[in-house]
């Protein structure tokens, strides 16, 4: 989507979301299967989290940060600050005193969607649904499917 010729991801990165109206438009699921579905403890959770999270690499340099707007860690403080926040809430306190006694499903989906489906919301969606809280591990685009 773009805002004024300019493509939100990029309001985004100029930390500039509150100076326009967002634009919202309905997204289409035409299939959403369940693939796995397993029990995960906190620590193990947490841990995953931080790996994947960490292994993208940190652009410091101002000109290939300019080059590549995205850039490899795009939103990866955002993305930490919601698992953190998850985290919390889960707890209610130091993480320490739950090591090895709370547990999550974790589940795997392949989902079929319209273009523009933002898989973070669709995760948050499912958990409402569910009557419980849900946040993305991991996103993997596997097709592209162009109509005309």
């Amino acid at each position: 989507k773009t805002v004024q010729g300019k493509p939100l991801f990029l309001w985004a990165l100029e930390g500039r979301l509150s100076e326009i109206d967002i634009p919202t438009r309905e997204s289409e699921i035409y299939t959403l299967a369940l693939l796995e579905s397993r029990t995960c403890k906190i620590a193990e959770l947490r841990d995953n989290v931080h790996m994947k999270i960490n292994s993208l690499p940190i652009i410091t340099d101002k000109a290939e940060k300019e080059k590549k707007k995205l850039g490899a860690d795009f939103r990866r403080a955002e993305v930490l600050a919601s698992w953190t926040s998850f985290f919390r809430k889960c707890s209610r306190g130091p993480l320490e005193h739950l090591e090895g006694k709370q547990a999550f499903e974790v589940i795997k989906v392949r989902c079929k969607c319209s273009s523009g489906t933002y898989m973070r919301t669709l995760a948050q969606k499912i958990g409402e649904r569910l009557g419980t809280s849900a946040l993305a591990l991991s996103i993997v685009r596997t097709k592209i499917i162009m109509v005309e």
